[in-house]
């Protein structure tokens, strides 16, 4: 029973201490959700969804790629290490990778959108249904990217073939971390909407880690087979 409580308690408070760092850092996004609620016309709407794209290169994923580092860190130990200190050496050595892939991810999503924009006045509602699951496959593509940004290092390019290898080799992983992420998600938005806020960036930034490194397990498995075969032969 105290086993149990303690490690409830452990990832309790790694998800609370997660969460806080990656709000505190994306405290602009705090600021356009908060002014979301006083828009009046499409154009505010507008105005607030541009500005947030424009900061996610700067902002939004060089802390990600802070508190995924903070989420390894919380694998690889399992027990008290320096919050900030962890999360500023994660920011300050992949800052600039970051960016650059930021950079890549707002062209994408701005291509998209605009996409988006021309074939819904073709096709109708039907199309924002497509919207909707690209871009709940594409946020969880890029999560995992980053989160292979914090464990190695690698060209542009190559963070993008790395990811899209590994989601590829390893589709049952990737559609378990997608299927629990939605249902995290969609559970505190049906019960308790204020948790998708203080809850579920850490819940998210822990099930990436988790899974990521149960696919480089696999890898490492994988590896250590062909080795013993080319040693038989």
């Amino acid at each position: 029973m105290i086993k149990s409580t303690t490690f409830i308690t452990k990832w309790a408070y790694a998800v609370v201490r997660i969460t806080l760092m990656w709000w505190i850092t994306n405290f602009p996004y705090l600021i356009l959700i908060f002014a979301s609620f006083g828009v009046e016309n499409e154009g505010q709407i507008g105005t607030l969804m541009l500005t947030g794209l424009v900061l996610l290169p700067f902002i939004m994923v060089p802390s990600t790629i802070g508190t995924l580092g903070v989420g390894r860190e919380f694998f690889k130990r399992e027990n008290d290490f320096p919050l900030f200190l962890t999360y500023w050496k994660y920011l300050k050595r992949e800052y600039v990778t970051g960016m650059k892939v930021g950079m890549v991810i707002m062209i994408l999503m701005s291509l998209f959108y605009l996409q988006f924009s021309y074939y819904s006045m073709l096709l109708g509602t039907s199309s924002g249904l497509v919207f909707i699951l690209f871009m709940f496959v594409a946020v969880f593509y890029f999560i995992f990217l980053l989160t292979i940004l914090v464990d190695r290092s690698n060209s542009l390019i190559g963070y993008f073939k790395v990811t899209g290898q590994l989601m590829s080799r390893h589709p049952v992983l990737m559609i378990s971390m997608m299927l629990e992420s939605f249902l995290v998600i969609y559970l505190s938005a049906r019960f308790m909407p204020s948790l998708l806020i203080f809850v579920c960036p850490g819940i998210i930034v822990l099930l990436a880690t988790h899974f990521y490194n149960e696919c480089i397990k696999q890898e490492e498995r994988k590896e250590t087979l062909i080795i013993r075969e080319d040693q038989r032969v």
